[in-house]
């Protein structure tokens, strides 16, 4: 594999000495490329209380000051790990991965999903389907993560992302 290396200009901010890593992003709304903390493109987020059958809508919102494009117009790319679990009394519990890819230069584009299942408990019941599950985009660019739930009440969904 042939590795390739780019050189770009980065305005950096004197006043903002950072410890911590750094992403260098392309802002097509600014035409210019800029310096993110790594952990502003991961996070986690946890829903409760999703109760009974149909699709449950958990949504992926970045700060519109870092990300004036949302994560719509400045990834192309997002891994999310979703764990659902019956609250309180965890007597279900249900792993699932996703991947999803865009093109976020195209207005509206195509996303192509792929999910898999990676743990439950127990083998003979589940709590969503994840055939179902998929993504899209609202107005402001937030990802909007769906998965279908089957009828079970009080289930807590915590997401790991992570997007490039």
């Amino acid at each position: 594999m042939a590795v390739t290396n780019y050189y770009v200009k980065v305005e950096l901010d004197p006043c903002d000495v950072s410890n911590g890593d750094k992403l260098v992003i392309y802002d097509s709304s600014s035409s210019e490329f800029k310096l993110i903390d790594k952990n502003d493109r991961e996070g986690n987020i946890c829903y409760e209380g999703n109760n009974g059958p149909g699709f449950k809508e958990l949504t992926i919102t970045l700060d519109p000051s870092t990300f004036p494009e949302g994560v719509s117009g400045s990834f192309n790319y997002a891994k999310i790990e979703c764990d659902a679990v019956t609250a309180g009394t965890y007597t279900q519990h249900q792993s699932i991965r996703t991947i999803l890819i865009w093109d976020s230069a195209s207005d509206g584009g195509e996303m192509v999903a792929s999910t898999i299942e990676e743990a439950r408990y127990p083998d003979n019941k589940v709590i969503h389907d994840i055939k179902r599950t998929t993504a899209s985009f609202d107005d402001s660019g937030s990802l909007v993560f769906k998965t279908y739930q089957y009828s079970v009440n009080d289930i807590t969904y915590c997401l790991k992302y992570s997007l490039l």
